[in-house]
């Protein structure tokens, strides 16, 4: 896929102090909000759109532990939803402690890896209180967490971790309706951890707000 403009990010979203734990606390209410970015945050063509958002841990300060990217691309019958949660982004915290590197959080990767056992994540379609679809959870990329080691000599460098190729990435999928907006919720142990508000007609594909649901932050929407 081309997109030709740039493709900024929204402050967004929420986790637990475990990281990616973040998602069996049941949620708190909030409402929506807009807010200014500071930086770019969505890219979008005439058939589809993009919209990036930082995963932030439920505990204050709350640090960004994970990244949210989801893009929302037309199909026949409607638009095609991808949204992927990554242990690895620019804004990234790594955990507390020597080893962690900017950029990736070790502790978000490992939560990343349960989330496709069982039954305990499921990925529904809803317009208004009525489900239309069930979307899938699939596996994401693997890639290096780098860690930094203090060598014998005092240097320090950084290094991929022990799980070299570990996967980093989870992704979720589901086919958004033609004729409105339709919400996506991400839920684990029966609790929504993640959603996305589409909208879908005949000369608009575009995702109207995207976030992880926490107590500490209300949806931030595409300017």
């Amino acid at each position: 896929m081309r997109l030709s403009a740039a493709i900024p990010y929204l402050a967004c979203g929420a986790l637990t102090a475990g990281a990616f734990a973040l998602l069996v606390a049941p949620p708190a209410p909030a409402t929506a909000s807009v807010a200014e970015p500071t930086h770019p945050a969505t890219a979008h063509a005439p058939d589809v759109h993009v919209l990036l958002a930082d995963f932030h841990e439920d505990e204050q300060p709350s640090r960004v532990v994970a990244s949210l990217a989801a893009t929302l691309t037309r199909t026949a019958r409607g638009a095609r939803l991808h949204v992927t949660a990554s242990a690895l982004g620019p804004r990234v915290v790594p955990p507390p402690g020597f080893e962690g590197v900017a950029g990736s959080n070790e502790i978000a990767a490992r939560e990343l890896r349960t989330l496709r056992v069982g039954d305990r994540c499921a990925v529904l379609v809803r317009r208004g209180d009525v489900v239309v679809g069930v979307g899938r959870v699939h596996g994401g990329r693997s890639a290096p967490i780098p860690i930094r080691r203090l060598d014998a000599d005092g240097t320090v460098r950084e290094r991929a971790g022990p799980a070299e190729t570990g996967p980093v990435e989870t992704v979720f999928t589901a086919d958004v309706p033609d004729g409105g907006e339709a919400t996506v919720e991400v839920s684990l142990d029966g609790h929504v951890r993640v959603r996305a508000i589409c909208r879908v007609v005949r000369d608009e594909v575009r995702i109207v707000s995207l976030c992880g649901v926490s107590a500490h932050t209300a949806p931030v929407g595409a300017p």
